[in-house]
């Protein structure tokens, strides 16, 4: 009982003195800010945490909602053109469509009464690239084709070559005539299409001296009439 006294009286005397009172609350002061602190600090940043969480989120949400927008976009351009695809693929095919082409040529000598004589033509990619290829690029392929036949029907047919949606490019054109033979005319095209980079003959699956032998036999078939894959029957 007398410590309690004892500690009661000691207590009296720290609020008797002033200078031992203001130590007193000062360091009572410290210590509750310290208790403070302790206790806010995790608050404060789970709080900061938390709003910069919600600003990138909102940044996430602008970005996604600018592509949807972008792709609602596109979508109304594809519908607009979508009639016109057709029309872009035989203009700049995917893949050579080299036999396809030719038949054309073919259906159009035919039309304007010429005769094929010869067909030439060098290192054409006969397979079609995926078309989710992301290094497509524009390439093309050379031929030349000799007729015989009138004049005026060769011009005729110049035309309607040159009106052809497949894009194409005349490079050439040589005619001869030779006693006792038929006027023969030879135009070189070069025609456009999407394909990847050049490949080789053994990209083809045609060693390289054996393209170079059906090339030069090529050139010295009899005359006669182009097959869908660009050869000469007899």
């Amino acid at each position: 009982m007398a410590d309690y006294k004892q500690v009661l009286k000691q207590y009296g005397q720290i609020g008797e003195n002033p200078q031992a009172r203001g130590y007193f609350g000062i360091l009572a002061t410290l210590t509750l800010l310290i208790v403070l602190l302790l206790l806010i600090f995790p608050a404060i940043r789970h709080v900061t945490q938390i709003n910069k969480e919600i600003t990138d989120a909102r940044e996430v949400v602008a970005k996604l909602e600018t592509k949807l927008e972008d792709l609602e976009q596109a979508r109304i351009n594809l519908e607009e053109v979508k009639a016109d695809l057709p029309l872009l693929d035989e203009a700049l095919p995917v893949g050579s469509d080299m036999p396809k082409h030719f038949v054309t040529i073919d259906s159009l000598s035919q039309k304007h009464k010429l005769k094929i004589f010869s067909v030439q033509f060098t290192d054409v990619p006969l397979s079609k690239p995926s078309i989710q290829e992301s290094e497509l690029e524009t390439r093309n392929f050379v031929y030349s084709v000799t007729f015989e036949g009138a004049f005026p029907r060769f011009r005729s047919f110049l035309s309607d070559l040159e009106h052809l949606i497949r894009i194409s490019n005349v490079g050439s054109i040589n005619i001869l005539k030779e006693e006792d033979t038929p006027l023969r005319l030879t135009v070189g095209v070069s025609s456009y299409f999407l394909g990847t980079s050049p490949v080789s003959p053994e990209d083809l699956g045609t060693p390289a001296g054996q393209a170079d032998q059906q090339t030069s036999e090529t050139q010295q078939q009899a005359p006669g009439e182009v097959d869908p894959g660009g050869l000469i029957n007899e």
